[in-house]
């Protein structure tokens, strides 16, 4: 079956429902359900025959990336903490456009599960074309001493040390050099 690319022709409209998930957040819970581009986004092919390793490929910008670069003619390699119900449906959507999918799970804030992500998704297309660091964590707090040493330990090891180690790991099987690609919430801008 080929993934549907129609235009959608309504979106919901705020004021949404305040989401009360607890981390990692599962994309069946949420009121309303996000668009991933599922049936909205149209390729052209532009990636044709490229491999894509997306961190945080289970859900939200991440399975948007999955699906447009699935859509664009890359396989896809989707590296997931745990969600593995959202990891699944993603690599699903990959597959319905008609590419080759891999989930890998594993935590990116230690180095070792970086190496070894990596290597998993080296394994099976044999090469990396696009590494895309999606992945991470963002916990908000009402005032600064609300912070633990170990939340602010593993914000950084997720969301800035994994990026170093994630392309120390990628890049040695890159034969292009890239690209690297790190995406950033809106947080960043706060």
């Amino acid at each position: 079956m080929r993934l549907q690319q129609m235009p959608m022709t309504t979106y919901p409209k705020p004021p949404f429902p305040k989401q009360t998930q607890k981390q990692p957040g599962r994309i069946a819970e949420m009121d309303p359900p996000p668009d991933h581009g599922e049936e909205s986004y149209r390729g052209t092919g532009r990636l044709t025959g490229l491999v894509a390793l997306i961190t945080g490929a289970d859900s939200g910008i991440g399975r948007a990336v999955a699906i447009a670069f699935a859509c664009e003619g890359a396989d896809v390699a989707i590296l997931y903490l745990s969600e593995t119900d959202d990891a699944t449906e993603t690599t699903q959507l990959v597959r319905a456009a008609e590419r080759k999918s891999l989930a890998l799970m594993g935590d990116i804030a230690y180095p070792e599960h970086c190496c070894r992500l990596t290597a998993g998704a080296v394994a099976k297309p044999g090469r990396i074309d696009i590494l895309v660091s999606n992945a991470a964590r963002q916990v908000t707090f009402e005032d600064l001493d609300e912070i633990s040493d170990e939340e602010w330990r593993r914000t950084f090891a997720v969301n800035i040390d994994a990026m170093f180690w994630l392309v120390k790991a990628a890049v040695p099987q890159m034969a292009s050099g890239g690209p690297i690609i790190k995406t950033t919430s809106i947080n960043a801008d706060k």
